[in-house]
């Protein structure tokens, strides 16, 4: 994982914060044979299990905000507003085995998150403070699956064709919220 930031002035009560980071995790699985299933075939070459799964994920983010501290009459404001771009790249390969080539390959290259949000917190009194606020967020998803019966111990017991369809999807999420707070 690797992180970094910094926060800049930008003006009186001003300031540009920006965070980033790329993460990146590794993840191997195996599943045993118990019992004398066709759908967990055991391979004596490979002196393990059938059933294996590789699985890496990287994930970058930006996520640059401006912290603006203003006085308005003779209330304090603050107004914290920003953009978060986030990426996520997700591939799964299961294998027979160990080190024995794939016979299926689920990828998600393009998991896109991106929005833009804005707060405001007004200080009318010591004992009175009013916040308001909002996000707009867009995620995108992109998927597929590359299936290789060839390469696939269990290819002749399925029904039907194992692949699944290609995702490409895109939603909109909004909030917007307000919120009074009396100390206490």
């Amino acid at each position: 994982m690797l992180r970094a930031g910094f926060t800049r002035p930008l003006g009186s009560g001003v300031e540009l914060i920006v965070d980033g980071g790329v993460r990146r995790k590794f993840q191997q699985s195996q599943f045993f044979n118990y019992f004398n299933n066709p759908f967990f075939v055991f391979d004596p070459s490979t002196a393990g299990p059938a059933n294996y799964v590789n699985t890496v994920m990287t994930t970058s983010s930006v996520t640059p905000r401006l912290d603006v501290r203003h006085q308005l009459s003779a209330c304090r404001n603050r107004l914290l507003t920003g953009i978060d771009v986030y990426n996520t790249q997700y591939d799964l390969r299961p294998a027979a085995g160990r080190g024995i080539a794939g016979y299926s390959s689920l990828q998600y290259p393009a998991n896109d998150a991106a929005s833009i949000y804005a707060m405001n917190t007004t200080t009318v009194t010591p004992a009175l403070e009013i916040s308001y606020g909002g996000r707009l967020q867009r995620n995108l998803v992109k998927g597929q699956d590359v299936y290789n019966a060839a390469a696939d111990p269990n290819a002749g017991f399925y029904a039907s064709n194992p692949q699944a369809a290609p995702a490409d999807s895109s939603e909109w999420q909004y909030v917007f919220a307000s919120r009074l707070r009396v100390p206490s």
